[in-house]
């Protein structure tokens, strides 16, 4: 049985894939990002992002 587009419209919407970010993950439509020179980065992995891609110094030392 084939759906009518109007039963499609009245099902609940699943996210629709924007993108990947540089790890390979999706992101989602809605989800905040930076683009970086290594790709997309959603908002929640920037702390992680920056700990596995750039060196971490310490001042006086």
């Amino acid at each position: 049985m084939n759906r009518t587009n109007f039963e499609r419209f009245l099902e609940s919407d699943e996210p629709q894939v924007f993108g990947s970010d540089w790890e390979g993950n999706e992101i989602y439509e809605g989800d905040e990002y930076v683009e970086t020179e290594l790709g997309l980065v959603r908002m929640e992995d920037i702390p992680r992002f920056v700990k596995e891609t750039q060196k971490v110094m310490v001042a006086g030392e």
